[in-house]
Protein backbone atom coordinates (compact mmCIF):
# COMPACT_ATOMS: atom_id res chain seq x y z
CA UNK A 1 0.00 0.00 0.00
CA UNK A 2 3.20 2.06 0.58
CA UNK A 3 4.44 1.54 -2.50
CA UNK A 4 1.25 2.49 -4.40
CA UNK A 5 1.01 5.84 -2.65
CA UNK A 6 4.36 6.55 -3.08
CA UNK A 7 3.68 6.08 -6.72
CA UNK A 8 0.69 8.55 -6.34
CA UNK A 9 2.21 11.58 -4.45
CA UNK A 10 4.96 10.78 -6.97
CA UNK A 11 2.64 11.78 -10.18
CA UNK A 12 0.53 14.08 -8.06
CA UNK A 13 3.80 15.84 -7.17
CA UNK A 14 5.34 16.73 -10.64
CA UNK A 15 5.44 19.74 -12.19
CA UNK A 16 4.07 17.93 -15.52
CA UNK A 17 1.13 16.82 -13.44
CA UNK A 18 0.30 20.40 -12.51
CA UNK A 19 0.96 22.00 -15.59
CA UNK A 20 -1.12 19.34 -17.24
CA UNK A 21 -4.14 19.88 -14.37
CA UNK A 22 -3.90 23.54 -14.80
CA UNK A 23 -3.88 23.20 -18.39
CA UNK A 24 -7.17 21.38 -18.55
CA UNK A 25 -8.85 23.50 -15.32
CA UNK A 26 -8.38 26.54 -18.37
CA UNK A 27 -10.04 24.40 -20.95
CA UNK A 28 -12.80 24.12 -18.45
CA UNK A 29 -13.19 27.45 -17.26
CA UNK A 30 -13.02 28.88 -21.10
CA UNK A 31 -16.22 26.01 -22.27
CA UNK A 32 -18.20 27.18 -19.07
CA UNK A 33 -17.52 23.75 -17.10
CA UNK A 34 -17.34 25.27 -14.13
CA UNK A 35 -17.42 22.35 -11.85
CA UNK A 36 -14.94 20.63 -13.77
CA UNK A 37 -12.49 23.77 -13.21
CA UNK A 38 -13.19 23.82 -9.87
CA UNK A 39 -12.42 20.32 -9.54
CA UNK A 40 -9.29 20.35 -11.76
CA UNK A 41 -8.19 23.56 -9.74
CA UNK A 42 -7.84 21.68 -6.40
CA UNK A 43 -6.19 19.27 -8.03
CA UNK A 44 -3.75 22.05 -9.30
CA UNK A 45 -3.72 23.09 -5.96
CA UNK A 46 -2.93 19.67 -4.00
CA UNK A 47 -0.03 19.53 -6.65
CA UNK A 48 1.15 22.84 -5.46
CA UNK A 49 1.24 22.05 -2.02
CA UNK A 50 2.94 19.18 -2.21
CA UNK A 51 5.69 20.86 -4.78
CA UNK A 52 6.59 23.26 -2.48
CA UNK A 53 6.23 21.95 0.62
CA UNK A 54 3.04 24.22 2.07
CA UNK A 55 2.36 21.12 4.72
CA UNK A 56 5.46 21.88 6.47
CA UNK A 57 4.83 25.62 7.05
CA UNK A 58 3.15 26.72 10.44
CA UNK A 59 -0.69 27.57 11.47
CA UNK A 60 -0.22 30.67 11.27
CA UNK A 61 1.12 30.86 7.88
CA UNK A 62 -1.33 28.69 6.54
CA UNK A 63 -4.28 30.90 7.93
CA UNK A 64 -2.48 33.89 6.67
CA UNK A 65 -2.40 32.16 2.96
CA UNK A 66 -5.79 31.48 3.29
CA UNK A 67 -7.10 34.89 4.37
CA UNK A 68 -5.04 36.52 1.59
CA UNK A 69 -6.51 33.88 -1.05
CA UNK A 70 -9.72 34.69 0.01
CA UNK A 71 -9.26 39.01 -0.61
CA UNK A 72 -7.69 38.50 -3.83
CA UNK A 73 -10.78 36.09 -4.77
CA UNK A 74 -12.97 38.46 -3.65
CA UNK A 75 -10.77 41.02 -5.33
CA UNK A 76 -10.90 39.11 -8.65
CA UNK A 77 -14.65 38.53 -8.18
CA UNK A 78 -15.45 42.71 -8.39
CA UNK A 79 -12.98 42.78 -11.35
CA UNK A 80 -14.17 40.07 -13.45
CA UNK A 81 -18.22 41.31 -12.43
CA UNK A 82 -17.33 44.78 -13.92
CA UNK A 83 -15.80 42.55 -16.92
CA UNK A 84 -19.41 40.44 -17.44
CA UNK A 85 -21.30 43.43 -16.94
CA UNK A 86 -19.49 45.44 -19.94
CA UNK A 87 -19.51 42.01 -21.88
CA UNK A 88 -23.61 41.38 -21.35
CA UNK A 89 -24.05 45.19 -21.93
CA UNK A 90 -22.26 45.09 -25.32
CA UNK A 91 -23.88 41.92 -26.32
CA UNK A 92 -27.47 43.85 -25.62
CA UNK A 93 -26.29 46.63 -27.24
CA UNK A 94 -25.19 45.21 -30.46
CA UNK A 95 -28.90 42.46 -30.70
CA UNK A 96 -30.63 46.42 -29.76
CA UNK A 97 -29.24 47.85 -33.18
CA UNK A 98 -29.46 44.52 -35.06
CA UNK A 99 -33.69 44.58 -34.28
CA UNK A 100 -33.88 48.33 -34.91
CA UNK A 101 -33.70 50.02 -31.90
CA UNK A 102 -36.31 47.42 -30.54
CA UNK A 103 -36.43 44.04 -28.28
CA UNK A 104 -38.68 41.75 -27.16
CA UNK A 105 -39.31 42.02 -23.09
CA UNK A 106 -38.08 38.65 -22.98
CA UNK A 107 -34.61 39.85 -23.95
CA UNK A 108 -34.81 42.96 -21.74
CA UNK A 109 -35.67 40.29 -18.90
CA UNK A 110 -32.91 37.79 -19.95
CA UNK A 111 -30.44 41.16 -19.86
CA UNK A 112 -31.44 42.48 -16.23
CA UNK A 113 -31.43 38.94 -15.09
CA UNK A 114 -27.78 38.56 -16.52
CA UNK A 115 -27.29 41.87 -14.72
CA UNK A 116 -28.48 41.09 -11.48
CA UNK A 117 -25.95 39.73 -9.16
CA UNK A 118 -28.10 37.79 -7.20
CA UNK A 119 -28.93 35.47 -10.27
CA UNK A 120 -25.09 35.29 -10.44
CA UNK A 121 -24.02 33.97 -7.24
CA UNK A 122 -22.83 30.66 -8.46
CA UNK A 123 -20.43 32.87 -10.98
CA UNK A 124 -19.73 35.00 -8.60
CA UNK A 125 -18.26 32.56 -5.68
CA UNK A 126 -16.53 30.44 -8.59
CA UNK A 127 -14.43 33.76 -9.55
CA UNK A 128 -13.73 33.93 -5.15
CA UNK A 129 -13.10 30.37 -4.90
CA UNK A 130 -11.26 29.36 -8.19
CA UNK A 131 -9.41 33.09 -9.34
CA UNK A 132 -6.66 31.16 -10.07
CA UNK A 133 -7.88 29.34 -12.75
CA UNK A 134 -10.18 32.06 -13.95
CA UNK A 135 -7.68 34.33 -13.83
CA UNK A 136 -5.26 32.26 -15.55
CA UNK A 137 -8.08 31.50 -17.98
CA UNK A 138 -8.84 35.23 -18.64
CA UNK A 139 -5.36 35.83 -19.42
CA UNK A 140 -4.38 33.46 -21.39
CA UNK A 141 -7.75 31.84 -22.72
CA UNK A 142 -7.30 32.74 -26.32
CA UNK A 143 -4.08 30.93 -26.87
CA UNK A 144 -5.89 27.72 -24.49
CA UNK A 145 -8.66 27.93 -26.94
CA UNK A 146 -6.64 27.90 -29.54
CA UNK A 147 -4.68 24.93 -29.08
CA UNK A 148 -7.87 23.35 -28.17
CA UNK A 149 -9.24 23.48 -31.13
CA UNK A 150 -6.36 22.34 -33.05
CA UNK A 151 -5.93 19.42 -31.29
CA UNK A 152 -9.35 18.65 -31.91
CA UNK A 153 -9.49 19.37 -35.23
CA UNK A 154 -6.22 17.52 -35.60
CA UNK A 155 -8.01 14.38 -34.15
CA UNK A 156 -11.23 15.16 -35.86
CA UNK A 157 -9.57 14.63 -39.13
CA UNK A 158 -7.50 11.39 -38.13
CA UNK A 159 -11.01 9.90 -37.14
CA UNK A 160 -12.86 11.10 -39.95
CA UNK A 161 -10.26 9.44 -42.34
CA UNK A 162 -10.21 6.45 -40.34
CA UNK A 163 -14.08 6.05 -40.92
CA UNK A 164 -13.81 6.71 -44.39
CA UNK A 165 -11.07 3.88 -45.09
CA UNK A 166 -13.59 1.59 -43.23
CA UNK A 167 -16.74 2.60 -45.53
CA UNK A 168 -14.17 2.06 -48.51
CA UNK A 169 -13.87 -1.33 -47.38
CA UNK A 170 -17.20 -2.32 -46.74
CA UNK A 171 -19.23 -3.83 -49.79
CA UNK A 172 -21.96 -1.21 -49.86
CA UNK A 173 -23.05 -2.30 -52.96
CA UNK A 174 -24.20 -5.74 -51.83
CA UNK A 175 -25.89 -4.26 -48.36
CA UNK A 176 -27.73 -1.63 -49.39
CA UNK A 177 -31.51 -2.93 -49.34
CA UNK A 178 -33.89 -2.93 -52.09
Amino acid sequence: MDMILSFLGGIVGSWLFFFAVFFFAIISEKSDRLGWSVFLGIAALASAFILVGVGGLPQVNLWVLGVAYVVLGFTHSVWRWFRWTSIVTQRFNKLVDQHGGKVSDYVLRDYNTELDYTENLDRIAYWVLAWPVSGAAYMVGDIVVVIKNFITTFMSKIFIKISENAKKKANLDIAKIE
